[in-house]
């Protein structure tokens, strides 16, 4: 018999004391970017744009792309384990829905828990629920790259240009203030 695993968004846990975020380090040597694509149309392309975009600026050492099951949930801990034994920064995404928003949030924060600075892409219509979870988890004020609604259906010029105008954000998520 099959399992269904339901996410039931009713709050009965206290919310968690504020959390520190991971320690932003200067990256002289390029920055070893991992990707987390939640399987959502156009992910792997929009974080592949958003990472060229950073290379424009800084230099990067590695582009890695790791793929999860679902986008419905979050990664399990030995592949949060190794992604941020690999990796100087993550973004993780795209959020464009309430739970894959939540799930790549919840993302980014293991690795901010791991020592490893993590960036979510999420779509406009869900950065109330990423600004209410990220709270809950302890890190009020996680600022999310937000481009418009929908991507998935965009074309590649779009998510380019929505990638570099993001890149500032992605900086001020993952490197120490005035390092680009």
């Amino acid at each position: 018999m099959a399992m269904i695993q339901v996410y039931r968004p009713v709050h009965t846990d206290p919310k968690l004391p504020p959390a520190p975020l991971a320690p932003r380090r200067h990256l002289a040597g390029g920055a070893r970017i991992a990707l987390i694509n939640n399987g959502k149309p156009k992910t792997t392309d929009l974080l592949g744009y958003i990472a060229e975009a950073f290379g424009r600026i800084h230099p990067v050492a590695s582009v890695t792309l790791h793929s999860k099951p679902s986008a419905g949930s979050p990664l399990d801990v030995p592949t949060a384990d190794r992604i941020a034994a690999e990796s100087d920064f993550v973004i993780a995404g795209l959020g464009d829905c309430g739970a894959c928003s939540s799930c790549s949030l919840i993302d980014a924060v293991m690795m901010e828990e791991r020592g490893i600075p993590g960036a979510v892409v999420i779509t406009d219509p869900f950065v109330d629920v990423c600004a209410r979870l990220s709270d809950r988890l302890g890190y009020a004020g996680y600022r999310p790259i937000m481009i418009p609604h929908p991507a998935a259906s965009r074309s590649d010029e779009w998510l380019r240009g929505w990638a570099d105008r993001s890149v500032a954000v992605l900086v001020s998520q993952v490197l120490p203030e005035g390092s680009a």
